[in-house]
């Protein structure tokens, strides 16, 4: 396992040098990074990702609960005809 991660780091960091070091120091993908958005619009756009973020992390708190509820009544069910079949 550790093997695949050592793998992945040195593909992974091998590509980012490779298309770093291709692109030319005056092309386009500089020039327009200078034009980024303000701060306050930056904010916003994190306040909005971190409330979906929360949203999505107490559905599956949800789900989590209502799970094990219905596999406990499967098991105790399943317990139950164990014993009427002995």
């Amino acid at each position: 396992m550790l093997g695949y991660l050592l793998g992945a780091y040195v593909i992974s960091i091998t590509l980012v040098l490779v298309i770093v070091f291709a692109l030319p120091t005056h092309s386009s993908t500089v020039t327009t990074s200078r034009n980024t958005l303000s701060p306050a619009m930056d904010l916003a756009l994190g306040l909005i990702a971190i409330l979906v973020g929360i949203v999505l992390m107490t559905a599956r708190d949800r789900m989590r609960v209502a799970e094990p509820a219905q596999g406990k009544e499967g098991r105790q069910g399943t317990a139950a005809m164990a014993t009427r079949s002995r």
